[in-house]
């Protein structure tokens, strides 16, 4: 087991065979229709880090586009976290052009 799998399962964050297609907070999917479109995605944050990566990338020369978090499918393991991750904001990058 690695020492990733070891901390999911330390934390309590492990799936459940039965609940098939779920996911953890700690394994959020990325949004393909975006992917698609050429956004590449680059984090998930808070609003306490949320003005300086955008600001950053911006001045890089990209386009943000930030998304709230896909839940539907989050795990009932992690139903403790999900008012955390309601606050949370995935960030979606392109160059602009």
């Amino acid at each position: 087991m690695s020492e990733e799998e070891w901390d999911i399962r330390q934390a309590g964050c492990e799936v459940p065979a039965a609940e098939v297609g779920a996911y953890t907070g700690c394994d959020l999917p990325i949004d393909a229709e975006l992917t698609a479109l050429g956004w590449q995605w680059r984090c998930n944050t808070d609003e306490m880090r949320l003005r300086d990566i955008v600001d950053t990338y911006e001045s890089l020369g990209f386009e943000v586009r930030l998304e709230p978090l896909d839940l539907d499918g989050l795990s009932e393991n992690c139903d403790a976290c999900a008012p955390l991750l309601r606050q949370v904001s995935a960030v979606y990058v392109r160059k602009k052009g």
